[in-house]
């Protein structure tokens, strides 16, 4: 799974991301490293929630579970921290962009391809 795609070549930055932080580099290269990282990471998160559904139910509670991972992640440590603004900003952040953003991108590619578009009504 690891070999079949280009994208996961990027894990090789995992390395990089330690010996960044541990050695002093700037706040900059520790960024750009752990966001290389990050992508293949999501898409192996992708395909992993895929492998582990069972139906269109399950595998939909499946994936809004992992796929909110980074935000339940960073709300603990926040709150853990004391920074409630963090966490309220992360919520309000992430009820937004799924709101508008990814919908609004759902609906443009589906116009592109189909002329109507219809749904699961049971399932939604």
């Amino acid at each position: 799974m690891l070999k079949d795609q280009p994208l996961n070549l990027m894990l090789l930055a995992a390395p990089l991301v330690i010996w960044a932080s541990v050695g002093g580099w700037s706040d900059l290269w520790v960024f750009v490293f752990i966001f290389l990282v990050m992508i293949p990471l999501a898409n192996l998160q992708g395909e992993t929630t895929e492998s582990l559904a069972q139906g269109e139910t399950i595998g939909g509670l499946v994936n809004a579970t992992f796929g909110n991972a980074v935000e339940v992640i960073v709300a603990i440590f926040a709150l853990k921290a004391g920074e409630i603004n963090v966490v309220q900003s992360s919520l309000i952040g992430s009820v937004l962009s799924n709101l508008l953003l990814v919908l609004g991108c759902a609906f443009i590619a589906g116009g592109v391809r189909n002329k109507e578009s219809s749904f699961n009504a049971v399932g939604a």
